[in-house]
């Protein structure tokens, strides 16, 4: 393409599946290419065409504004909502049972216990803090420290327990913490309140609630949207997103019409390839 810019890229296509086309003629008759020289040049074709033509052609502005408009309709909860969603891990003591609905840990005893954790807990911070400074800041390997470090001191210690956080904490900025009892699932308002001041993949100080202690890790927080089918945030993310599966499917779409052109067959192992090379997923979502 860079030799010949003035010449159609289709037409630069169609040289290079003629030329394709007779390559295999010549393998099936045994005219001097060997398997190993017709699979290197598969390759190099496959690598040529997705890099100067299809990745030129098939771009996330080409997602049609139709398909952006449908989604939107399908998953309008996603750009329109009022509260803030945090998604969170933590490590926490507690010396009572402190289920969701039992009230806290609120007797003599559970509170005697609580202050002979505090110090337990800011030690537990301060090697936490060592580790993460050589940890990868990603979800994934957050959730790993956090896991085998409880496991570590599980002996030593066993009212410590890990938690992944299976429901989003969600919290309208501005309301009264009690406001959102019975309807987002709210946790304590210590632990809610540090989720939002804390930075993302970063860990908290010790944080006593009524229910116990808690060592937080902030992992997702999605604020609260209000925008409208014609936002360009709105058309920017879908096409963000969709993008992957529409190039997959636009590609196959694209070879199934070359292969009526040429009648050149093409097999799972060459596309294959292709995905390789464009990191396209394996599936539809």
């Amino acid at each position: 393409m860079k030799e010949q810019p003035d010449v159609p890229v289709m037409a630069l296509l169609d040289r290079m599946i003629e030329m394709e086309t007779l390559a295999q003629i010549a393998a099936k008759e045994e005219h001097g290419l060997k398997g190993n020289v017709l699979a290197i040049r598969k390759r190099a074709m496959a690598r040529a065409y997705l890099r100067e033509v299809f990745e030129t052609e098939v771009t996330p502005e080409s997602y049609p504004i139709e398909n952006v408009k449908e989604d939107y309709r399908l998953n309008k909860h996603v750009f329109w909502h009022d509260h803030d969603e945090i998604r969170a891990v933590q490590l926490m003591e507690t010396c009572c049972d402190a289920g969701e609905g039992k009230g806290g840990c609120n007797t003599e005893e559970d509170l005697a216990c609580f202050v002979e954790a505090a110090p337990r807990m800011a030690r537990y911070e301060k090697e936490l803090r060592e580790r993460f400074k050589t940890t990868d800041r990603s979800p994934k390997a957050i959730k790993k420290l956090l896991a085998d470090y409880r496991t570590e001191i599980d002996v030593a210690n066993p009212n410590l327990r890990y938690e992944e956080i299976a429901k989003p904490i969600k919290f309208v900025v501005g309301m009264p913490h009690e406001w959102h009892k019975g309807r987002y699932d709210i946790f304590a308002r210590e632990v809610v309140e540090e989720l939002f001041i804390i930075d993302k993949l970063e860990l908290s100080r010790p944080v006593q609630s009524s229910f116990g202690w808690h060592l937080l890790v902030k992992l997702e927080h999605h604020e609260a949207r209000h925008w409208k089918e014609d936002d360009p945030r709105v058309t920017e993310e879908i096409r963000r997103r969709r993008f992957p599966y529409f190039q997959r499917e636009t590609f196959r779409h694209q070879l199934t019409e070359l292969k009526k052109r040429y009648s050149v067959e093409y097999n799972d192992g060459g596309l294959q390839i292709l995905d390789d090379l464009s990191g396209a997923p394996q599936g539809q979502p």
